[in-house]
């Protein structure tokens, strides 16, 4: 079969016994995670029937640990599916033409997904992706932005050169952020920072409103939202406990053919959805801590997230807090209603706008 068709306009409907038994697994496996790593259950990912500033299963759950996946060796040799890609992705990235970016974005992301140590490493879930195809991705991503301008009328002030180092620690002090972006969070008292150390992207959301350290409180900083028709956005979580995500990718692509009768279940149940995957670059610097109320700070590399100097690029973030919940009458505990948000900046399809390269001395955008 071709390895870049189209999923088939009539995907057969599984059969309700199996299908539930294995909603039944995933639901278990998301509740072992949580109990190993002190953070919620994904929210399941289903079908895309949203914007791309808010795809559907964007809290899925991160690689849990830098670690590269197998060894580099076994990565590399490994063959792909699609020879000759290489030659077709080099071509598209010097001509720099978008169709054709687009085009080799699909294919890229295709044949990586049909590897078989591709497979492999979602059954695993950790560590950071080291394939061929994956390292394309990314190169052909950082074309597109290096190509993408705001929208007519919208500006992309420089994201601003701090003068003096930031200590990426959760601890927002005063005067520590002077001369950054400081952008206020609509019907909050919450604001975030936006700056450059010229390697970094600084960024720090200083939350009054979150004063208790249960919940799922967390960040979730969204980059190039839209970039593409196959990859509607990269996203990283910073996580109460001061940890941050891997950097993941949301992809219109979906595992090619039909599935199996009853559909994909267990560890390949992600080839039922659109690509939504973690691992493609380490876990940047980042900090959050509760002191009288709940800060966050990162710094994550802009190479990662294939930002070159002058470029313009979009971004988008939400501030997760404590759920809703309401009594169970039957157990007298606790349950789980919905999530719940302190604010949102650009999450609405109308991302922020700003450009790389902003020199010592420059003010703060307003």
């Amino acid at each position: 079969p071709d390895p870049f068709a189209a999923p088939p306009a009539g995907r057969r409907r599984a059969a309700a016994g199996p299908a539930a038994f294995a909603i039944l697994l995933a639901g278990l496996g998301a509740l072992w995670v949580w109990s190993q790593n002190g953070r919620p259950p994904a929210k399941p990912e289903m079908p895309a029937r949203t914007s791309p500033s808010r795809p559907a299963g964007a809290g899925a759950v991160p690689a849990r640990s830098a670690e590269r996946h197998g060894s580099s060796s076994s990565v590399h040799t490994a063959p792909g599916p699609c020879p000759g890609l290489a030659d077709e992705i080099e071509e598209a990235i010097g001509g720099g033409e978008r169709d054709r970016l687009d085009s080799a974005l699909r294919k890229a992301l295709t044949c990586k997904i049909q590897r078989e140590d591709y497979a492999a490493y979602r059954r695993a879930e950790r560590g950071l992706q080291d394939f061929p195809e994956e390292r394309w991705a990314q190169r052909i991503r950082t074309r597109l932005v290096s190509l993408r301008r705001p929208p007519s009328g919208t500006p992309a002030p420089p994201v601003p050169h701090l003068a003096r180092p930031v200590t990426v620690d959760g601890i927002v002090r005063p005067g520590e952020w002077d001369g950054a972006a400081a952008l206020p969070v609509p019907e909050t008292a919450t604001r975030v920072f936006l700056g450059d150390d010229g390697e970094r992207l600084l960024v720090a959301a200083d939350v009054p409103e979150e004063i208790t350290p249960g919940g799922f409180d967390s960040l979730r900083l969204v980059l190039h939202p839209g970039l593409s028709s196959w990859q509607s956005e990269e996203y990283l979580f910073v996580y109460k406990d001061g940890t941050a995500s891997t950097g993941c990718r949301i992809s219109a692509v979906r595992w090619p053919g039909e599935p199996p009768p009853g559909g994909f279940a267990g560890p390949d149940r992600w080839k039922n959805f659109r690509l939504n995957e973690c691992g493609l670059y380490g876990p940047p610097e980042a900090a959050s801590r509760l002191e009288g109320h709940r800060a966050y700070e990162l710094a994550i590399p802009w190479r990662d997230i294939g930002v070159e100097a002058g470029a313009a690029f979009a971004l988008a973030l939400e501030i997760e807090t404590d759920p809703v919940t309401d009594l169970d009458p039957s157990t007298g505990k606790r349950r789980f209603r919905q999530r719940r948000y302190v604010g949102r900046l650009g999450m609405d399809g109308s991302p922020l706008w700003f450009t790389r390269g902003a020199g010592a001395g420059l003010r703060a955008a307003r």
